[in-house]
């Protein structure tokens, strides 16, 4: 099992600040810019995503086994490291030793696919 952590406000420019819904209470909310932040929404999919990669943790002296960066692409990776920028780190995760899946071996016959022609009328 692999645990882990993102700080939303590791995001550049991110602020938190309060509303008010429908009802007319006050919420508070996160406010992350979308292009400072590789951010884009999507249409066809109905959200807003953001690519990450999970780099070995080296550095820092901690339980956790690698650090989840912003990833821009190669391109803007790469432009970034030239001025001397780098994507924001968001969190970390750790790979949980305690429990989890764990591989035996063998093969499960009740999760193999079934043969063409099982005789199943759908």
């Amino acid at each position: 099992m692999v645990k882990g952590y993102v700080n939303l406000m590791a995001f550049n420019n991110a602020f938190i600040e309060e509303r008010v819904n429908k009802a007319g209470a006050k919420i508070k909310c996160v406010t992350i810019p979308l292009e400072n932040n590789f951010l884009a929404p999507t249409t066809d999919k109905g959200g807003v995503f953001v690519n990450w990669t999970a780099w070995p943790n080296e550095k820092i002296k901690s339980d956790h086994t690698h650090l989840i960066n912003i990833d821009p692409g190669k391109e803007v990776r790469e432009k970034l490291k030239a001025a001397g920028e780098y994507p924001p780190t968001l969190g970390a995760l750790k790979v949980d030793e305690g429990g989890g899946f764990q591989q035996t071996g063998k093969i499960d016959e009740a999760t193999m696919p079934l043969p063409a022609g099982d005789g199943l009328p759908f």
